[in-house]
């Protein structure tokens, strides 16, 4: 169930300037956000790159990060998850 704007409001935690997110334990996909306050949103960066729009080039700005911890396992011998 998502909360109303009243509810959301409310919520009160720690503010993120940056953080990492880690898929997998070789690093090769990790991403990290980094808080613009001028423009009020994190920007993506991966491999050490910001994230860009393929078509245009322009840079990937987020309003919001919503992260979900799960665990994977293996379904074929392909390594799909």
């Amino acid at each position: 169930q998502f909360l109303t704007d009243d509810e959301s409001k409310a919520i009160k935690g720690n503010e993120a300037n940056s953080l990492k997110i880690t898929y997998s334990n070789g690093g090769i996909s990790d991403s990290k956000f980094e808080y613009d306050a001028a423009l009020g949103k994190y920007k993506r960066f991966s491999g050490g790159n910001q994230t860009a729009d393929l078509e245009t080039n322009d840079p990937i700005l987020v309003d919001n990060i919503f992260i979900i911890e799960t665990v994977h396992r293996f379904i074929d011998s392909y390594g799909r998850r």
